[in-house]
């Protein structure tokens, strides 16, 4: 069966594939991320959650990086 993976601020659903009931979410403010093919909405829910998830924590170490270095390198620069 096919599912519509929609998402809402961090929330994810999963929705069968039908037309009218992606326009209702629609209108709730929920936006399209991808179309799969899964067994059951609990499997399909998974499988984005999997997918969607892991890019959000590698977002965040980036940015933790980020500040660190800017961080170090502004009073490196002080220093000297």
């Amino acid at each position: 069966m096919e599912y519509f993976i929609l998402a809402k601020n961090r929330e994810l659903a999963a929705i069968p594939a039908d037309r009218k009931l992606f326009e209702t979410y629609q209108n709730l403010g929920y936006r399209f991320l991808e179309k799969t093919s899964c067994c059951n909405e609990k499997a399909a829910l998974g499988e984005a959650k999997r997918k969607y998830g892991q890019s959000r924590k590698y977002k965040i170490v980036a940015a933790m990086l980020f500040v660190f270095v800017a961080y170090w390198l502004y009073f490196y620069t002080l220093l000297t």
